[in-house]
This record gives structure tokens, C-alpha cells and sequence, in this order.
């Protein structure tokens, strides 16, 4: 199914969304695809936020600031994510859950592209209001719809890795 798609029918009902990831393959480009997708996104919801940042603050240079912001989104932040999904996996394995290298990445990884419009939305939030205040209490939210995502990706991760289904 189309992208957009997937990401609309994540909000209601996300781990049919990831049952349908997982039954498409172990492919490692459509996990990095989505890693990538998301430090562009990322890297637009920022956009706002550095903008009224340089306004109010005459010795900031907005260009040096985005070549930042950009160097971040899209070379670190993927890097983060893959040691991130790295700990979960151990994790999930040291509690004994059935996990494999594969669905720990492509659950992350399609839990952040998930989120990634909410991130728009805070990034508009914050560009027009400043870091504090409503940005801030959005950010709370799109912090605990990514962790549903997490979950309940992880939930149906663990059933097609130990080969049961509910």
C-alpha cells in the first residue's frame, strides 16, 4: 500500500500496519528508506523553530544553524536510531521476549516516520510560539503517541517472531 497510507491507518490501528510491514520481508532498504524518510521530515519540522531562533537573536546566522540542524537529521540522527534499535533488541531479549535485529529496526524506524507529521505540527507550534509552552506540551503528546506506536509494534513484532498470532 501507498506510503501515506500506511501512516494514516498506523493511528488507528497500528499493529495490523506493522503485521503488514513484517509479512512484506526481511528487505533492509524499506527500513532505511523510512530512517531517511524520517531525518528529512525531522529536518523540515526544524525548519520553524531555527527561523524564530535567528529572528529574535540578531548573532545567530540562520544558514550556519541549518547546516547544523541538516548534518543532524539526516547523518545522525539514522546513526542514533540504528544503535537505539541495537539496545532494544538486547533488551527485549534479556527479558525474554522474541525479538530479531530486523523487527527491532523496522519497528523503530516506522514508529519515528509515524510520528513524523505530528513532529510537523510541533515544529509549526514552536516556530510560532517559541520552544516552551504549547510546543511543549504537543511535544508530550506526539512523545506518547510514538511510544504507542513503539509498543504496540513491538507487541506484534514478538507474535510473527515466535510464529503465534492472536
Amino acid at each position: 500500500m501507498a506510503l501515506t497510507f500506511d501512516i494514516l491507518r498506523m493511528y488507528r490501528t497500528p499493529r495490523a500496519v506493522v503485521r503488514g510491514l513484517l509479512a512484506q520481508g526481511q528487505r533492509e532498504d524499506r527500513a532505511l528508506m523510512f530512517i531517511m524518510l524520517f531525518g528529512v521530515l525531522n529536518f523540515v519540522a526544524q525548519l520553524p523553530r531555527v527561523q524564530r531562533a535567528a529572528y529574535l537573536d540578531p548573532e545567530m546566522v540562520f544558514q550556519q544553524e541549518m547546516g547544523g540542524v541538516l548534518f543532524a537529521s539526516i547523518f545522525v540522527v539514522p546513526l542514533l536510531a540504528y544503535g537505539f534499535a541495537a539496545l532494544l533488541h538486547l533488551g527485549l531479549r534479556a527479558f525474554r521476549r522474541p525479538s530479531t535485529w530486523f523487527t527491532a529496526r523496522l519497528v523503530l524506524f516506522w514508529s519515528l516516520l509515524s510520528v513524523a507529521p505530528l513532529s510537523l505540527i510541533q515544529g509549526m507550534l514552536q516556530g510560532f510560539n517559541g520552544v516552551g509552552g504549547v510546543g511543549a506540551i504537543f511535544g508530550l503528546g506526539v512523545a506518547a503517541v510514538f511510544l504507542w506506536f513503539l509498543i504496540a509494534g513491538f507487541r506484534e513484532a514478538a507474535l510473527e517472531t515466535a510464529g503465534t498470532r492472536i
